[in-house]
């Protein structure tokens, strides 16, 4: 990654015939080189936490089932992380250094996905089971496969951007994120007109 906006202490030295000459010192507080694919990243998060309120306006709350609020939940929450992990890295970096950033980032996204993706009931694709009732064993596989392999995708970059800290790796895992309420939101959209339980 670059060092553009960096501040740079700089030392006197002395060279071999005498005279002065100045020595770069550590780089400190590196602005991202780059940040505009990670404020179109928190652009898309605000669409798809605005399609999930449109949808509970829209739609008599009597008539829904666990599952379909565990799927309103996944979008908003997925989205909203998404949006604040997008824009709050960006004056981090300002302050701390990119490198530093990413890392701090990397360790606090990650704890919160992985509560949201393995623990947090209704958001969670190792629990789904116990709120997508009426399925086969396969079908629910079906349905939980594409969630898992994208969780796992976005928490493996995560680990690897703390040690070996990039902005693409760390934006790539913020997509991978969003693939959750996209994958939702494509669920949501072809199973509609559906029965319920379906």
């Amino acid at each position: 990654m670059g060092h553009a906006g960096c501040a740079i202490d700089e030392s006197i030295g002395y060279a071999s015939n005498g005279s002065t000459v100045r020595q770069p010192g550590p780089v400190r507080g590196c602005a991202m080189s780059n940040p505009s694919l990670l404020y179109a990243i928190a652009g898309i998060s605000m669409s798809f936490a605005g399609f999930a309120g449109l949808f509970l306006a829209l739609r008599p709350r009597a008539e829904w089932q666990t599952y379909e609020m565990g799927q309103i939940n996944a979008i908003v929450l997925f989205a909203l992380m998404t949006l604040f992990s997008a824009l709050i890295v960006v004056p981090l970096a300002t302050l701390v250094g990119d490198l530093t950033a990413l890392r701090v980032m990397s360790v606090a996204v990650l704890v919160v996905a992985l509560y949201a993706h393995q623990i947090r009931l209704g958001t969670s694709w190792l629990r789904w089971g116990q709120v997508r009732t009426g399925l086969s064993n396969r079908e629910l596989l079906a349905e939980i496969a594409p969630f898992a392999l994208v969780a796992v995708a976005e928490q493996v970059l995560l680990v690897v951007n703390f040690f070996k800290p990039a902005q693409e790796l760390y934006e790539l895992a913020l997509i991978m994120m969003l693939a959750t309420p996209a994958l939702v939101f494509v669920h949501v959209v072809t199973h509609l007109g559906s029965s319920p339980g379906r």
